[in-house]
């Protein structure tokens, strides 16, 4: 039995939409937070050190925006899963993220969410 957890990076310009997530996602055994970052540019660096699974991506964020971060990620680590978080619904942004490579789309706002095709994984 596989007992590694999976490396989780949360990536959000709002601290306390970090912090949120941090302490629901740290109460399951099988997931570990590996790191924090509020741009998609800190968020990239932070990936490379840290070897991560999963990220949860906010869509808007200063300095690199979601979408750029994600095709960044996915460019340098095809095996990475990206979870898109945003309060965004509309149609250009789900494309910008689906483009880019993004795994799983999670709407905030009408807490509605969407998985795209992905291959296997054990989570």
């Amino acid at each position: 039995m596989d007992t590694k957890k999976i490396r989780v990076v949360l990536v959000d310009d709002h601290h306390i939409m970090r912090e949120g997530l941090k302490a629901l996602l740290e109460g399951r055994s099988d997931i570990s937070v590996v790191g924090e970052a509020g741009n998609g540019r800190d968020a990239l660096s932070l990936i490379r050190k840290t070897g991560a699974d999963v990220v949860v991506m906010d869509v808007s964020m200063p300095d690199m925006n979601g979408i750029e971060a994600t095709r960044q990620i996915k460019e340098e680590f095809s095996d990475i899963r990206v979870i898109a978080l945003s309060m965004h619904s509309d149609k250009l942004f789900v494309e910008g993220m689906l483009k880019a490579g993004v795994s799983v789309d999670i709407c905030s706002r009408t807490a509605c969410w969407r998985i795209w095709p992905m291959p296997s994984t054990r989570w």
